[in-house]
């Protein structure tokens, strides 16, 4: 189960309320116990700096106990930013609760005035060889086994001033899911940042220039090369899904942790294709091809498994 606020006035009442926060607990429990989940994961962004330190950390520490007790062998989780950025107690979070999956992302984004990877893995005043060696330092001096790397699965594009790394931006156009970035990179030309240790392409089109930062397969083992060398409990992403059917992300996840790999492609009599959030726009367009004719039931399905539509067609192959 994700637990998700953006709101800083709102994560502040849940963090200090007393009442709100047993109400919370109260909820959170049923949830995890009717799907059947293996715990939580805590998503709070935004919080007031003079809630960082021991407000948020008591808060965790107390949803971690209720959990532990409440459901045996739950697992509580809190995602925390690469840096450092003020008011933080990381190694303080870490004894709170179970993991801290570290979201090794977004060091350049819609505010940056230059292009430039998501994550860098060196190069700098920030990177994630930085956060591994000075902003949780002390987690990684008592508590390895409580970190998870998180790498991201999306990137960047924008307008460019010129072709070249790190150029001024003209304008963010996008967040990109990996499917979209790595097909940039096959149409324009993959190229290597060694200051960052990450792909990125670049080209012109109608007169305007745009830069495409993205990991592939390639940058992504050496992130992962990072976690395996500090000893951490693992890796994650944002977010699984956004490589679409390409298969070199899977692949190397295969053969570096022995996962069971690609997803097989279901049959056509039952699937499922889910859309995720953040980069996404709010339409989504998906294309059938079918060898014979059937019948298709679309079901649409919140976050919360709740049924929002369902209607069905008949659907019969393109004449060639």
């Amino acid at each position: 189960m994700t637990l998700v606020n953006f709101n800083g006035d709102e994560i502040h009442q849940l963090l200090t309320n007393q009442k709100l926060k047993e109400r919370l607990f109260s909820k959170i429990k049923p949830v995890i116990s009717d799907y059947e989940l293996q715990g939580i994961n805590v998503d709070f962004e935004g919080i007031p700096r003079a809630d960082r330190g021991t407000v948020l950390n008591s808060f965790m520490h107390d949803l971690t106990e209720y959990l532990h007790r409440e459901i045996a062998g739950s697992e509580v989780s809190f995602a925390v930013p690469p840096v450092e950025w003020g008011g933080w107690s990381f190694a303080g979070l870490a004894d709170a609760c179970d993991y801290l999956f570290i979201m090794g992302y977004s060091f350049y984004g819609s505010w940056s005035e230059t292009s430039g990877p998501s994550a860098l893995l060196t190069g700098g005043p920030y990177n994630l060889t930085n956060s591994m060696t000075t902003q949780f330092k002390s987690v990684l001096r008592d508590h390895p086994e409580k970190l998870i790397l998180g790498v991201p699965y999306f990137g960047n594009k924008w307008e460019t001033r010129s072709m070249v790394a790190y150029a001024p931006v003209v304008a963010h156009i996008s967040a990109l899911r990996y499917l979209i970035t790595y097909e940039s990179g096959l149409a324009h030309g993959f190229k290597w940042d060694s200051r960052s240790q990450t792909s990125w392409t670049a080209y012109r089109q109608d007169e305007h220039i745009y830069q495409v930062w993205f990991d592939t397969d390639s940058s992504l083992g050496l992130k992962y090369d990072l976690a395996e060398a500090y000893e951490l409990k693992g890796v994650g992403m944002w977010a699984l899904g956004y490589d679409g059917s390409r298969t070199e992300l899977w692949d190397e996840l295969q053969r570096r942790y022995g996962t069971s790999g690609f997803p097989a492609t279901p049959e056509l009599s039952d699937f499922r294709i889910v859309c995720y959030p953040n980069p996404a726009h709010d339409r989504i367009t998906i294309t059938l091809k079918l060898n014979t004719p059937g019948n298709l039931i679309v079901t649409l399905i919140n976050q919360h498994g709740q049924v929002l539509s369902q209607r069905e067609t008949t659907l019969r192959p393109r004449p060639v």
